[in-house]
């Protein structure tokens, strides 16, 4: 998630477990472009960017698997922002739940969101004024 000086919120990914972040930041050197919250209990591993670095230099197919990553990422990114540009606040609410639809069908062809997405999750992926940056209690 990313915070304007306003205090509104945009989320960009939500991650599964298996899934990494900071790469970006490990490879050029430059401060993140986001953060990450836990919403629910995890737990982390870290790399240091020497060691990141050095592991992506000696195996040729994790930096490739690491590129795709990188790529889909940009591909994915499109869309949202095609979204802000042409559509209305509730016609984004409605594309992100068609989105979330699509990646839950089952063999009857039925999609069940689940766990429901909390209302500030959604503002905050469509970019709404209602997202505002939660607390830290």
């Amino acid at each position: 998630m990313s915070y304007a000086l306003s205090g509104r919120g945009a989320t960009f990914n939500d991650l599964d477990a298996g899934q990494h972040f900071g790469e970006i930041s490990a490879i050029d050197n430059e401060l993140r472009a986001a953060r990450i919250m836990a919403l629910t209990k995890c737990s982390v591993a870290i790399m240091f960017q020497g060691q990141f670095l050095n592991l992506l230099g000696k195996e040729p197919q994790i930096a490739l698997q690491l590129m795709r990553e990188l790529i889909s990422m940009v591909r994915a990114s499109t869309i949202p922002i095609m979204d802000l540009s042409t559509l209305a606040a509730n016609n984004r609410v409605q594309a992100d739940l068609l989105r979330l639809a699509k990646t839950e069908v089952d063999d009857d062809g039925r999609a069940v969101i689940s766990p429901i997405p909390v209302y500030t999750d959604i503002t905050c992926r469509v970019n709404t004024t209602s997202c505002v940056k939660r607390s830290r209690n």
